[in-house]
């Protein structure tokens, strides 16, 4: 098991796609997508680890109205 120094900043990263198909990345331009072009969605979660435990930065972001544009 890994354990993380505190200060430690973690970016958990989980995509979910209509596709059982692979993914496929473009790493200059710092993306994934499926491999069949299905719908899918991304959603980044920051946590910092302190010396207490985990604080999720993120916390509360659902929360906030969307804005598209």
């Amino acid at each position: 098991m890994k354990t993380f120094k505190p200060n430690s900043l973690l970016a958990v990263e989980p995509m979910l796609s209509l596709s059982p198909e692979q993914t496929k990345g473009n790493l200059r331009a710092w993306s994934s997508f499926t491999a069949d072009s299905s719908l899918s969605v991304r959603y980044e979660a920051d946590v910092l680890m302190m010396e207490y435990g985990p604080r999720d930065l993120t916390e509360g972001m659902d929360q906030l109205q969307d804005v598209v544009g």
